[in-house]
């Protein structure tokens, strides 16, 4: 190998070292899981519609409503 070698700075910039460290780890995609098999994660929760959330307050509502209407019957 010759000494004599020198690198000409190209026009992007002059060459010295950079600035941070280089990334020292690469990143792999892990692939989503086949469908139907049993994974240790949990599955998303699913978000209750309006109806299954509010059929029990309508139930609750209804039964005290005939509470109120028995009693209002024996005065």
């Amino acid at each position: 190998m010759s000494d004599d070698f020198t690198p000409e700075p190209q026009s992007s910039g002059a060459l010295e070292p950079p600035r941070r460290p280089p990334p020292t780890a690469v990143g792999v995609m892990t692939p989503d899981p086949e469908p139907g098999s049993h994974s240790h994660h949990h599955s998303q929760a699913r978000i209750p519609s309006p109806t299954e959330v509010l059929r029990p307050v309508f139930r609750a509502v209804a039964g005290a409503l005939r509470g109120v209407a028995k009693v209002l019957e024996r005065l």
